[in-house]
């Protein structure tokens, strides 16, 4: 009886396909998942830096020091809620200020990885939140000379 010629596949090479489309699938899919994550991080980013200008900008914009260590809360562009708070600190130079930012996304469901909150530091001169040097003694109008 003659053999009939069926072309098929053996059960290796089935198997060894189904390996390699195995393999292939977690590496789409890592990297799929690896750019949903950047693109994430990139949008918290992008709040991040808005909600920073914003905040420079406003402490900027206030003469009192007062005002700046009581904080205060805004809305960023795209209504996130962001509270803030900062600290100064003198330097050794005068009328230089070490200013720290914590700002605070009030929002969790926005960007479920910003519990942290985010704190960033800064030098600012402004001699109006010096203390004033009133109190030092006139200079006498004689000459030593």
């Amino acid at each position: 009886m003659p053999r009939s010629e069926k072309r098929a596949f053996s059960l290796i090479e089935v198997v060894v396909a189904l390996a390699l489309f195995a393999i292939a699938s977690v590496v789409l899919t890592q990297s799929f998942l690896g750019g949903l994550i950047s693109l994430e991080k990139f949008d918290f980013n992008d709040v991040r830096n808005q909600a920073l200008n914003t905040v420079y900008v406003h402490i900027l914009s206030i003469e009192d020091r007062n005002q700046v260590l009581s904080g205060g809360d805004f809305t960023t562009i795209g209504d996130i809620p962001v509270s803030w708070n900062a600290s100064i600190d003198p330097t050794e130079v005068a009328d230089l200020f070490d200013v720290k930012v914590t700002l605070n996304f009030t929002d969790k469901t926005l960007f479920p990885h910003s519990n942290v909150p985010v704190t960033e530091q800064f030098y600012l001169f402004r001699p109006e939140w010096s203390e004033r040097v009133a109190q030092l003694p006139k200079a006498s109008k004689k000459s030593d000379f």
